[in-house]
């Protein structure tokens, strides 16, 4: 097959490309196009086509130009070379405003990312019109939407993407409305493409308060002229840095609320602990002023359904809640009581922190002579060659540089007694805690403390003991000293919560250990396994995100779901429950050795 043929300039090439098409092929228009990039930006770009037969998909711009479809079947005559010259018009005006190195999706959603996308086409487009006002009626010819539309979000998309381009259009929709209030304030600056990302996530949100329905597999971006977007978004890889075959779906935030019940963006999506600190990051003091048990943020998040294979949007409602405090002298005497334990833990911790050393050669400065380099720079002298100046040795020690987020079931089941040592397993979770926290605040370990118990899908209560960067003080010991089990355990939308805690923290290894004395389990659940497998799904999404999500369980029974959640190797079962304030600084030290 001849070159000729490929780039269609032979009457052959053109011809196979006729008995395929019903309609006008690009190889009738691609010379007039080239023109017409020419008149309009005094610049061309490569114009390509791909096959007729992938014509339901949409342009898309590469590095190598702008690709277009072989033939549109869906219109005919002058209504298909209008088409192509708004979709090379279109495309053109990405070239020209928007930003030329993709843009990393940062824990956006799929609908956030449609959202992003609609928006950026509306820039660019009023950017072009700004500078060629005769392209909106062009592009307009193909925004048929109606104000009467579906209520749906693909119908939503489209009459907001004619509401932002025709000055003409009403639309009576709120979240049209409100977009194209947002979007065309006079005080935005069309120019800085970051104004799309931050309304797309708001927007996006919105939606997932509507309870609309959304398949990205499914979704097609209107109107037709328009391309795909997918040259705005970095492609995501997979742990070995390879480019992913599909999109992986890990769970966010569907909605999040303030406590005056305004939808606001996630405040941790984007940030890292080096970044701006999320609602409370800080010391005790610095959390929003609530009394105790009030919430004082509310987060809805998807909940995985093993019997349709789905995830149902916005399902479950985490409250973050201020803890009662208790008597800190309650803490204290744990500690006191267990000192011998605690200097145990912390030698042996330390010891094998001073095993984690690795000898270090050929290095310009450090502790000692490497003898094997000194002879052979003694030999180089010799043979008047230039010796080696490496001749030394270090030992670099490795430092410890993790996160731990400590994860208490609170439901009522832990006020049960345990009959050997007279306590409740609260009591003994607790103990079991202050003695942890105790040793990870002297060794210089980055650790939270965090709790949930749960009444329905609508009320996770979501309580922080201790956030990362809080001292290990009174405020801290009173929180503990305070806690007490109630309700349900809801614990794939617990699991979620403390994966937003951890997921942007800076450091080698991040660890969720979550201490349960039973299955999950809630009011509103009937069928047992339900709740499992969207716990073992929340597992899987913080695993996506490179963090280990360890159960230690005080069930007896645990075994015939602990491993099926977690996997074999990341839960352990207590069967002295007495044991449990022994073991629990133990398994730390193995997980984190």
């Amino acid at each position: 097959m001849s070159r000729d043929h490929v780039d269609l300039a032979t009457p052959e090439a053109r011809g196979f490309l006729h008995a395929d098409s019903d309609g006008v092929a690009f190889a009738d228009v691609r010379r007039r196009l080239v023109l017409y990039l020419r008149v309009l930006w005094n610049s061309g770009s490569e114009l390509r086509a791909f096959p007729a037969s992938l014509q339901a998909t949409r342009p898309y711009l590469t590095e190598f130009g702008i690709h277009l479809p072989a033939a549109y079947r869906a219109v005919q005559g002058e209504a298909a070379g209008d088409l192509y010259r708004a979709a090379t018009a279109h495309a053109a005006a990405h070239l020209a405003f928007s930003p030329r190195a993709p843009m990393p999706r940062g824990g956006l959603r799929p609908i956030q990312l449609v959202l992003v996308g609609l928006l950026e086409d509306a820039r660019v487009e009023l950017l072009t019109c700004r500078e060629l006002p005769g392209l909106r009626r062009l592009w307009l010819k193909f925004h048929v939407a109606r104000a009467d539309g579906a209520a749906t979000f693909a119908g939503l998309a489209v009459r907001l993407s004619r509401a932002l381009l025709d000055p003409g259009y009403e639309d009576d929709s709120p979240w049209v409305q409100k977009a194209r209030r947002l979007f065309l304030d006079p005080a935005n600056d069309l120019t800085d493409p970051t104004l799309c990302r931050r309304l797309g996530s708001l927007l996006g949100n919105d939606i997932g308060q509507m309870r609309l329905q959304f398949d990205a597999k499914t979704y097609v971006i209107e109107p037709l002229y328009r391309d795909d977007n997918s040259f705005l978004w970095q492609r995501e890889t997979d742990h070995d840095g390879m480019p992913m075959e599909e999109e992986v779906m890990v769970a966010q935030p569907d909605v999040v609320e303030n406590d005056n019940g305004d939808v606001v963006d996630d405040p941790q999506e984007g940030e890292s602990d080096q970044g701006v600190k999320p609602v409370g990051a800080g010391d005790p003091e610095d959390l929003p002023e609530a009394a105790a048990g009030e919430a004082l943020r509310t987060v809805r998040y998807p909940e995985w359904d093993y019997v349709i294979s789905r995830a149902r949007p916005a399902w479950a409602t985490v409250r973050e809640q201020r803890p009662e405090p208790g008597d800190p002298a309650l803490v204290d005497a744990i500690i006191e009581r267990n000192q011998d334990l605690l200097r145990r833990l912390d030698r042996l911790i330390r010891g094998s922190e001073l095993r984690k050393q690795v000898r270090l050669r050929k290095q310009m400065e450090g502790d000692r002579f490497d003898l094997d380099a000194v002879v052979n720079a003694m030999i180089d002298v010799r043979l008047r060659r230039s010796p080696d100046p490496r001749i030394h040795t270090r030992v670099d020690r490795h430092e410890r540089d993790l996160s731990v987020l400590v994860l208490l079931d609170l439901s009522e089941s832990t006020n049960d007694l345990v009959k050997v040592s007279n306590t409740s397993v609260l009591q003994l979770a607790r103990e079991a805690t202050v003695l942890l926290g105790t040793a990870m605040d002297q060794i210089g370990d980055q650790f939270a403390i965090h709790g949930f118990s749960s009444n329905g899908r609508e009320e996770v209560n979501y309580l922080r003991f201790k956030d990362f960067g809080w001292p290990f003080d009174d405020h801290v010991k009173a929180r503990l000293a305070g806690m007490r089990g109630q309700l349900s355990t809801r614990m794939g939308a617990a699991l979620r919560h403390a994966t937003s805690w951890l997921r942007y923290r800076s450091c080698d290894k991040k660890l969720i250990l979550l201490i349960t004395d039973g299955e999950p389990h809630d009011i509103d659940v009937h069928d047992p396994k339900y709740l499992q497998f969207d716990a073992k799904k929340a597992v899987e999404e913080a695993s996506r995100l490179g963090i280990l999500t360890y159960c230690m369980s005080v069930d007896p029974k645990a075994d015939e779901y602990v491993s099926r959640i977690f996997g074999a190797r990341n839960s352990t079962v207590v069967d002295h429950i007495a044991r449990l304030p022994e073991k629990l600084p133990a398994l730390y030290l193995r997980l984190t050795r």
